[in-house]
């Protein structure tokens, strides 16, 4: 693995809009075999990135609002801009 380079590991890219419910971003994680998805604009511009640890978070969130943050993680900042 020292001399792969990302190509010959990735796959095809995963994509969801904004829009796009939760519980429909859980589906395409499973059946599309991936840990996460591209989110897209209505414009297709890349906007974010949601993984499983990311619908993890909200659910655990969900059940028990007193856990905050996880360790080493930045907290999710309201209208914060990502650069892609």
């Amino acid at each position: 693995m020292l001399h792969c380079q990302v190509r010959e590991v990735m796959t095809e890219p995963v994509m969801a809009t904004i829009a796009t419910p939760l519980k429909s971003l859980a589906a395409i994680l499973v059946r599309q075999k991936v840990g996460a998805v591209l989110v897209v604009s209505a414009q297709g511009k890349v906007v974010g990135l949601v993984t499983e640890t990311d619908l993890l978070k909200k659910e655990e969130l969900q059940q028990d609002p007193d856990v905050g943050t996880l360790p080493g993680r930045w907290p999710a900042t309201q209208g914060a801009r990502t650069s892609w």
